[in-house]
């Protein structure tokens, strides 16, 4: 008998056979099994739509034609007594066959988990939980630990893993993968596929991946009812009546990679208009002109499609799980990725929330930034007002002929202070200025860098020598440009940006720096 690569979903628990099918038009065809159904769709040539946009159809011939075969098995097993829990096992594009709504979201990666050799990792996906959510693939050349794949533990959700098995591995696998299902190669057939079932099943509960892979769980999923019920009830204000409340940030993003070069558009919900990137305000606006109401069921009942170069759909997700939320309620932190609620373990938070609270304040003066004032103007205007300053804004040096970089918005050579300025649009503009100066306080203790800085800025001599550097001398102060925090010089910012400021001062007061904040009224 061969081994077969077998892509295996969980169905949650108390969900049937009936709920597991898509209701498409054909319906799919079935076959009865003596342990299973199989459901398929018979298989259509598709023609390239390249064939007929770049060769005219002068080379259309029935040997370029493309064939997409779609195909599930779904069995039930009782994986406990008295419990019965549903398995599909899908081949080709199958998934686009079943609801997927209606499987573990988290069957894949735990089994995989369980399966894999902590220390022979190949590949992982994380999501970064920003307002602008970062998903990454990271494979390296040979397997290696968690350790290497430099998954912050703090800020990075695990989404997906491969890697091979150690000695004691599962039946005849050597790899395993997951994510929302497992991906295994075994030998195995449709006759006694319920006992390796079981068998996965039984890993699934286990939580040795707790220790395997120590801190990837650094939040739970929330379960009760209520407190779901009222995140969400958060979550269609944040898109509707209080879409600038700060406790309250939500963006777009695809659930899973898809390579850019396959996509064609994106489309919202039914409409077909083509949309060349994923936007929230498109999202809104598209919802908004076809709906009565932004509600939950619409959220849930709606698609945000991927379409692929020949017109097929690539990919498929319901608008809800393609939102990511940073919600504060009752003082507790919650974020919602790929259509589930988490709520950040409280000790962690706290913390976060006490180390920007206890930050240093700056006492520069500096003034406010005019309403309709563009960033680069007001820079001009503060530096104007400081007794000795020096001008960064838009001044990018290149010593190492490789990436240009800013060295700061402005330069007080009163307090020896590194000024980066950033008005407050949310967590990803936030935290590109929190890398800005991580990554300026760290270039700066080259000489190299020293040497063009003085060269760009002879200005600046002899407050930075290019021979000696000691970074205890100076401070890098973030400034940043907010509304409605009138009466505090501390900026208030979500808390996906306190988690960003954490690291980067942690870095830059490693190196010696003195980290400051400072709130600028733009009003």
């Amino acid at each position: 008998m061969a081994k077969t690569k077998l892509n295996i979903f969980l169905g949650k628990a108390g969900v049937s056979l009936e709920d597991i099918i898509r209701h498409l038009n054909p319906e799919p065809n079935c076959i009865d099994l003596p342990t299973g159904k199989f459901y398929y769709k018979e298989v259509i040539d598709r023609k390239p739509k390249w064939i007929t946009d770049f060769f005219i159809d002068t080379v259309d011939q029935d040997g370029l034609r493309n064939k997409t075969i779609q195909a599930v098995f779904i069995t039930e097993v009782e994986v406990e007594p008295n419990e019965i829990r549903v398995f599909a096992i899908t081949f080709g594009l199958g998934r686009n066959l079943i609801k997927l709504e209606s499987f573990e979201e988290r069957f894949g990666i735990i089994t995989a988990m369980n399966l894999i050799d902590e220390s022979r990792i190949r590949s992982i996906d994380c999501n970064s939980l920003e307002n602008n959510p970062k998903t990454s693939r990271v494979q390296l050349g040979r397997s290696s630990g968690l350790n290497d794949f430099d998954l912050d533990n703090e800020y990075d959700i695990l989404k997906n893993i491969s890697g091979r098995m150690g000695q004691d591995s599962f039946e005849d696998a050597k790899t395993a993968s997951g994510r929302q299902s497992l991906s295994i190669s075994i030998t195995t057939d449709v006759n006694n596929i319920g006992n390796t079932l079981k068998s996965l099943y039984d890993i699934y509960k286990s939580e040795d991946y707790r220790q395997k892979f120590p801190g990837v769980d650094h939040t739970r999923e929330v379960k009760d009812r209520t407190e779901i019920e009222r995140l969400d009830s958060f979550l269609i204000l944040a898109l509707t009546e209080d879409r600038n409340n700060p406790d309250r940030i939500v963006s777009l993003s695809l659930p899973e990679i898809i390579e850019e070069r396959d996509v064609q558009h994106f489309n919202y919900a039914r409409s077909r208009h083509p949309y060349q990137d994923v936007d929230l305000e498109d999202m809104i606006s598209e919802l908004e002109s076809n709906y009565p109401e932004i509600d939950l069921n619409l959220l849930k009942r709606e698609h945000l499609s991927a379409v692929g170069l020949n017109g097929e759909r690539i990919g498929y997700w319901k608008l809800y799980r393609c939102l990511v939320a940073d919600i504060r309620m009752e003082n507790h932190q919650y974020v919602l990725n790929e259509g589930k609620w988490y709520a950040y373990d409280d000790d962690y938070a706290a913390e976060v929330l006490r180390y920007y609270n206890e930050a240093d304040i700056s006492n520069i003066q500096i003034p406010d930034c005019g309403i309709d004032m563009a960033e680069k103007d007001y820079n001009t205007v503060a530096a104007d007002s400081f007794q000795d300053a020096v001008k960064w804004d838009c001044s990018l040096i290149n010593p190492f002929k490789e990436t240009t970089f800013e060295v700061c918005d402005i330069y007080d050579k009163t307090t020896d202070s590194f000024i980066h300025v950033k008005k407050n649009t949310g967590s990803s503009a936030l935290s590109h200025l929190f890398l800005q100066g991580s990554v300026s306080g760290d270039l700066m203790t080259a000489k190299k860098v020293r040497h063009e800085l003085l060269v760009r800025k002879p200005e600046m001599n002899p407050n930075v020598l290019e021979s000696n550097y000691d970074a205890s001398r100076y401070s890098i102060v973030y400034g940043i440009i907010e509304k409605g925090n009138d009466n505090d010089d501390r900026p208030s910012i979500p808390f996906f940006s306190k988690v960003s400021f954490r690291q980067v001062s942690r870095v830059l007061r490693n190196i010696g720096y003195s980290v400051k904040l400072k709130s600028i009224k733009w009003r």
